[in-house]
């Protein structure tokens, strides 16, 4: 690197600014000594469609209730199932190489009969996070914490989330280190409650109350980008109809909306919602049970809110038709593709699936994919970020079987000049072009950031901004102090 002068500051760099840079934009090292801004407007490069072979975890039984969750800081995919020839609830960790999948040994996490299903990963804290509803604790929603290493996991003591935990529960990622819990109370009626991650133990704050009967079943819900609203799904037994409910959640208190119906008839289970990042909206899938056979439909919705702590709202577009008879269907959002997969099994049980886009409030579905030939059975599905693919887990084509699958979907990849090696810490002020830039590198503390949180972990972005996920390639930005100071890597 060419440097001007000496720097004043240990970690503290200064080289000669190839572009202008603004006060606090992150920096890169270029091969000529220079450094300069981020630029994500390399050259694209075609993505195509691919459809991995099947590739068996589980053998002698099938699986039920499964989820699929990926761990960015390990690189591996994450299958949590209840295991049909005992019913307990078990993980398996796969390792992903270009469509195809490796698994290591399955791990029990809960030896008593689970229902009820949930998997999530939260990359602040590099942990997995299980839940369901467990018979060993008096049918109560338990959750634990999972720690990845190699083919394997581990897991810490279970966690009671809620009150009750009887009926239909679900636990879904919120934030940094946060998640949501879903779960019937004592007495009737439903609440929400925020649970901390802290080194591999789960705690859950007070519930709180939305729906006052028990008559709603099928829960399901997401987050609703990192504003702090989410939402969930849910289906109104007492009148056979389809609702959902926005949050806002601030801390550890949940401030609800009200509930809104977005399908009149006969609605099927289950329909988690999932977050576009690129639209803005949440997409919802359902089973239409109205006619004979079912259709698989989807719908946008739009969480809006006036601020933490106001009542938020929840609109939706128009339903759209898959065109497919089926049931189960399951989704996933993918940030590196952007785009949204759709899994279902289909009249005679075949594994299908379909690549939504959102366009304002409008949804329009792809061409159907094949995925198996025989049964589908209980399937889940789960973005794999960062490699612009989903891994589907499902029963096999060979009776008694699971397995698990990659699609990875048609999508155009924008190039960007960042390199897992080539960043070097914050601009510490606005350079013009050929100007002599003071860059804070590593171990300093850049004090020229906004909006970040406190004790949170942060990643560049591929356009130089920052996020609390890695993005392709993985660049680590360092740990923000407050919200305008970042320890620069570390």
């Amino acid at each position: 690197m060419r440097f001007i002068g000496n720097a004043p500051v240990d970690g503290e760099v200064r080289a000669i600014a190839s572009g202008a840079l603004a006060n606090g934009e992150a920096v890169i090292v270029n091969s000529d000594g220079t450094v300069g801004a981020i630029d994500p407007s390399g050259s694209s490069t075609s993505i195509t469609q691919a459809v991995g072979t099947q590739v068996t975890f589980l053998t002698g039984n099938q699986i039920n209730k499964s989820e699929v969750a990926y761990d960015t800081n390990e690189g591996r995919v994450v299958i949590c199932y209840r295991d049909d020839a005992t019913n307990y609830g078990v993980t398996v960790v796969g390792q992903i190489s270009g469509t195809s999948l490796t698994f290591g040994t399955p791990v029990v996490w809960n030896s008593s009969s689970t229902d009820n299903i949930s998997c999530i990963f939260d990359s602040s804290t590099g942990k997995i996070v299980v839940g369901g509803q467990s018979a060993g604790n008096s049918y109560y929603q338990i959750a634990k914490v999972g720690q990845v290493s190699g083919s394997s996991i581990s897991f810490g003591s279970a966690a009671t989330t809620g009150d009750r935990g009887t009926g239909y529960n679900t636990i879904f990622h919120l934030s940094a280190g946060k998640v949501v819990s879903i779960t019937e109370k004592s007495g009737g009626g439903w609440a929400g409650s925020v649970g901390t991650i802290s080194g591999n133990s789960i705690s859950f704050g007070t519930l709180t109350g939305f729906f006052p009967s028990g008559a709603y079943a099928y829960f399901r819900g997401c987050a609703i980008g990192s504003t702090g609203e989410i939402l969930i799904t849910c289906v109104n037994q007492g009148f056979g109809r389809a609702v959902a409910l926005p949050g806002s959640v601030s801390g550890n208190s949940i401030i609800w909306g009200s509930e809104t119906t977005f399908f009149n008839g006969n609605p099927g289970d289950p329909f988690p919602p999932v977050f576009d990042a690129v639209s803005g909206k949440a997409f919802i899938a359902f089973r239409d049970d109205t006619g004979s056979p079912a259709a698989v439909k989807g719908i946008a919705a739009t969480v809006s809110s006036s601020g933490v702590g106001a009542n938020p709202t929840v609109s939706f577009g128009s339903i759209a038709s898959s065109g497919s008879n089926g049931y189960g269907p399951r989704s996933a959002y993918n940030s590196d593709a952007s785009k949204i997969a759709v899994t279902y099994v289909a009249q005679g049980n075949p594994q299908k699936l379909r690549v939504v886009t959102i366009s304002g409030t409008t949804v329009t579905f792809g061409s159907e994919v094949s995925l198996s030939t025989a049964d589908g059975g209980s399937s889940g599905i789960g973005s794999i970020e960062g490699e612009g693919k989903f891994v589907i887990s499902r029963t096999g084509d060979t009776y008694n079987t699971a397995v698990g699958q990659v699609f990875r979907p048609a999508y155009t990849a924008i190039g960007t000049n960042l390199t897992t090696e080539n960043f070097i810490g914050f601009s510490n002020g606005v350079y013009p072009n050929t100007g002599k830039a003071v860059i804070n590198s590593t171990c300093t503390v850049d004090k020229n950031q906004s909006g970040l949180t406190a004790g949170q972990t942060y990643y560049v972005q591929t356009d130089g901004t920052l996020g609390t996920t890695p993005a392709d390639p993985s660049v680590l930005a360092g740990t923000a102090i407050s919200s305008n100071s970042i320890i620069v890597k570390g």
